[in-house]
């Protein structure tokens, strides 16, 4: 287990194999194992990191509420202290805020964005049944999100994520809604420098149509549809999104 201290955070990260290096950072309450189907297929020919925000996943955060700027400033020390220079990142919900957040912040770290089904705010509707369901306590919290972010395409994922979602404290939990609730770069995407690409489900909220129409800013964007697919669908459709990004990151390597 690699973990490293930055401020009063303590920051779990895993890097295996070697050559460009590529950040995965997953949604509110995912563990890097989410990221399992990804690790296998990148990790043999590029440096593969998968970082757990402070608080969240392996990471224990030590002292109080933190925001998405402050998420993204500890991937910043934790490249830099890894003497990591760029990277190619890739996040999906909570992990896309962080990664629009990260590209505004950090310009001179990242070399291409990947944002799986994250808007550029967060939906105020979402954001009150999750902290209604938060009262009902992680167990069944879990259980229900698992369905709803699932298709049930892949029942041996879905099981693997309700079960690690479990470990997550509440109030850690908590933490991260907080840090969404006011979080919004719909104004500012448009200084985002680096190529970006964005994968958007047409079963996932808000709609594709809706994500698009607040890019349109970003000066090098792609956008990529999947049909029936279903938020988390870098884990049930793992080999289709694995190979768009394939794509997407060598076509912009120098």
């Amino acid at each position: 287990m690699n973990q490293l201290v930055a401020k009063d955070d303590t920051i779990h990260y895993e890097i295996i194999g070697k050559g460009k290096a590529i950040v995965f950072v997953g949604g509110l309450g995912s563990f890097s194992e989410s990221w399992e189907a990804q690790t296998s297929f990148f990790a043999n020919k590029n440096k593969v990191l998968l970082f757990d925000p402070p608080g969240l996943g392996r990471s224990k955060k030590i002292n109080g509420q933190l925001s998405i700027d402050d998420y993204a400033q500890s991937l910043s020390f934790l490249l830099k202290e890894l003497a990591i220079g760029k990277v190619n990142y890739v996040g999906v919900s909570f992990g896309g805020a962080i990664g629009f957040t990260f590209a505004l912040n950090y310009p001179k770290q990242i070399e291409s964005l990947t944002i799986i089904n994250m808007d550029t705010s967060f939906n105020k509707k979402i954001y009150q049944k999750y902290k209604l369901g938060l009262i009902l306590g992680v167990n069944i919290l879990s259980e229900i999100i698992g369905r709803k972010l699932f298709s049930g395409q892949n029942k041996e994922a879905q099981r693997k994520w309700i079960k690690l979602y479990k470990r997550n404290d509440k109030k850690d939990l908590l933490h991260g809604l907080e840090a969404l609730k006011n979080w919004d770069v719909t104004n500012k995407v448009s200084r985002i420098q680096c190529p970006a690409l964005v994968i958007a489900s047409d079963k996932d909220m808000p709609s594709p149509e809706i994500k698009q129409c607040h890019l349109n800013g970003i000066s090098n964007l792609k956008f990529n549809v999947l049909k029936h697919a279903p938020h988390f669908v870098h884990s049930e459709k793992s080999k289709e999104v694995n190979q768009i990004i394939d794509n997407f990151i060598n076509s912009n390597s120098y």
